[in-house]
């Protein structure tokens, strides 16, 4: 059974985990998505970048709130 980390304890790794996840998918060949502020980009292993398309900023999530995405 894994031991559960605490909330503290995740906020400085997922940065990181995030940037070599990024880095690795690049290296690999594979295009990725950043979001921009209000725009989402596709960026290519060649450094090219297309706007996909316009979206709403960041939400703040509140702790123990449940949240329905509707697709």
């Amino acid at each position: 059974m894994s031991q559960k980390m605490p909330d503290d304890d995740i906020a400085p790794l997922a940065g990181p985990a995030f940037a070599a996840a990024y880095d690795a998918a690049i290296a690999d060949g594979f295009n990725v998505l950043e979001a921009r502020g209000d725009t989402l980009v596709e960026v290519s292993p060649d450094g090219r970048e297309r706007v996909v398309k316009r979206i709403t900023g960041p939400t703040a999530a509140t702790v123990g709130e449940r949240y329905l995405i509707c697709r």
